[in-house]
């Protein structure tokens, strides 16, 4: 594929510009060079490359079955490459394209799958199912992989204070939109932990892991919040 450009942000706006102008070709053409090469030219648009990218390949798909197709494709090649080599970063690839084709279930089976070949290499692919086991009350899953879930408390502990520091010396309307968000991702994902732990672990796991919650959240202001899961 010939490029004018090979600057990443510049052929992702010019995706985007060929979606605008109805040149559905030229943008698939360009959203699939964008997630191939991207991250060879600058390694920090891996995060991009999995949500923007696909997320903007996957609408072209519902205007323009060719980019639907490619995107399908794409779904299986990266699945049959993990079956072939299994590893974090090729299974990650594979549950972001099967999510932007609304398919987690088939990651979770296939994550279901690679824990009887390999449970260690499982424990580090459960992040990546963690919130369609949650979203459908698969606790005694979540459990075995979690335990007492300190890790991912700390982590969504952390993504909220990030955040809120993200939003400082935004705009008013800005900044409101990311404390919502915030807040409602951090109660989303703290009442799934209290749900599994109260499901599935001891008492003292389930008390000691509400303390602690209330103990930070009244840290950082937000009682309200704080008592409202449990």
């Amino acid at each position: 594929m010939t490029m004018e450009s090979t600057d990443p942000a510049e052929i992702l706006r010019q995706a985007r510009a060929a979606v605008t102008a109805a040149d559905y070709p030229q943008a698939l053409e360009k959203y699939q060079w964008f997630y191939h090469h991207a991250t060879e030219i600058r390694p920090s648009l891996y995060g991009v490359r999995l949500s923007y990218c696909l997320n903007e390949w996957a609408d072209l798909g519902e205007i323009y079955p060719p980019a639907l197709d490619a995107l399908q494709q794409l779904k299986d090649t990266t699945r049959e490459a993990f079956d072939h080599t299994p590893a974090y970063e090729t299974f990650h690839e594979y549950a972001a394209i099967a999510g932007h084709l609304n398919s987690p279930e088939e990651v979770f089976e296939r994550f279901l799958q690679s824990a009887e070949q390999d449970p260690q290499l499982a424990r580090r692919l459960f992040t990546l199912v963690w919130e369609y086991c949650a979203q459908n009350a698969l606790w005694g899953i979540c459990y075995q992989y979690m335990g007492t879930a300190g890790s991912y408390y700390t982590q969504l502990l952390e993504t909220y204070d990030h955040m809120l520091r993200a939003c400082q010396g935004k705009s008013e309307e800005i900044r409101q939109s990311f404390i919502k968000e915030a807040l409602q991702a951090t109660k989303r994902e703290a009442q799934w932990l209290a749900d599994m732990l109260k499901t599935c672990g001891t008492a003292d796991e389930y008390h000691a892991y509400i303390r602690r919650l209330r103990q930070d959240l009244s840290e950082r202001g937000q009682q309200t919040l704080a008592a409202a899961i449990g």
